[in-house]
């Protein structure tokens, strides 16, 4: 049986937001057209003034010897998630959340974003951002390949000194590890971001660690050997500066993925 994949990118409002969902993702997502795998942008409302005020308070003591009053203050404000996730519409290929958007509330809109994907019956639900491009051969013969019979957690694992987790931005997540967060979503940290919070709620499924690469220049992607293409699934292109290019370096690795030009 094929399995029904949805495709979850991690969506915002503004830029560069904006140019890099124009500019690149009607092409590098294509290839899902003919291999029965839907693409969906999550996002949240615009904020108002208030909660900008919030989520830059919690973003600028995240890192911080502040960081347990950050902590404290988003699960207090987020706790009612933990019971009542907000709905979300569907309005061709985006998934509208009814929450601010921002990183403070990543974790409510992808769990929000998840119990839909699983009311609509999809098998697995791969997350990933806006900058993110992946090598569709190594993506279908992968997510074709899986057992749907145990949990799934598969993606770019990462190693601190407390847990291992995957990234947000490379997270294979299947119908069975998707009911097990969602049968306990009260047990969600909503303090935590939302790749950690995963990590913690299937503390007990073994990580599947695929390749993948952070690049955050042209001259990294251009640097990137064959051998590199030919084993890597998933590129994470975020540059830096007061001009990103991180549609160039997307078009870069196209090129190289697919061995065509851009047009």
């Amino acid at each position: 049986m094929i399995p029904k994949v949805a495709v979850l990118v991690a969506d915002s409002h503004g830029e560069t937001f904006a140019t890099i969902k124009r500019a690149i993702h009607t092409k590098i997502w294509k290839f899902t057209e003919s291999h029965e795998i839907d693409v969906f942008y999550m996002i949240g409302k615009i904020p108002n003034a208030s909660e900008v005020k919030r989520a830059k308070i919690s973003d600028d003591l995240r890192y911080t010897r502040f960081r347990p009053a950050q902590r404290a203050i988003d699960y207090g404000q987020l706790f009612g998630n933990k019971f009542k996730l907000p709905k979300v519409e569907h309005n061709s290929g985006t998934l509208h959340v009814d929450i601010p958007e921002g990183l403070r509330y990543l974790g409510v809109k992808y769990l929000s974003s998840l119990r839909f994907l699983h009311e609509q019956n999809y098998d697995i639900v791969y997350k990933t951002t806006l900058s993110s491009i992946v090598n569709p051969d190594k993506f279908v013969n992968f997510t074709s390949s899986l057992s749907l019979e145990e949990p799934l957690y598969a993606g770019t694992k990462i190693t601190s000194p407390k847990y291992d987790f995957v990234s947000g931005a490379n997270l294979f997540l299947n119908r069975k590890s998707i009911e097990s967060i969602l049968n306990k979503k009260i047990r969600w940290n909503h303090a935590d971001l939302d790749d950690v919070a995963v990590a913690k709620m299937l503390k007990n499924v073994e990580i599947i660690s695929l390749p993948s690469l952070n690049i955050s220049s042209i001259e990294e992607a251009r640097l990137v050997t064959d051998a590199q293409v030919a084993d890597t699934m998933h590129y994470r292109c975020r540059t830096t500066g007061p001009m990103r290019s991180d549609v160039e370096v997307m078009k870069v690795l196209y090129t190289r993925i697919s061995g065509e030009q851009w047009n």
